[in-house]
């Protein structure tokens, strides 16, 4: 069975973690995703690559920005101060995990 851990909690949203499998569990706005560590960062790094390509659109709240899936048919659809808070709560959440890494 599960043992969630909270890594962060924003009014935007929350991510959490499986103390036994490591499971990380994000939900943002109205999405939710399940994921190991690994693809976690993986993703974390397609978030940045984002993040780069779409810098100019800094006030843009129009949600013109496509995060693809791999279901077919299925992207998500966020504006790009989305998804500086997504890239944000996700690097925060990295760097607990590095921490708890180096007390262990």
């Amino acid at each position: 069975m599960c043992q969630s851990n909270t890594l962060i909690q924003e009014k935007f949203g929350i991510i959490n973690r499986c103390e036994s499998c490591g499971i990380m569990d994000l939900t943002f706005g109205n999405f939710s995703m399940q994921m190991s560590e690994k693809d976690f960062c993986m993703f974390l790094a397609f978030i940045n690559s984002l993040c780069k390509k779409y810098v100019n659109r800094g006030k843009n709240l129009c949600r013109d920005i496509k995060i693809t899936t791999r279901v077919d048919n299925l992207q998500l659809v966020v504006c790009y101060k989305e998804l500086r808070q997504l890239q944000e709560m996700m690097a925060e959440a990295v760097l607990i995990l590095e921490a708890e890494q180096l007390i262990k």
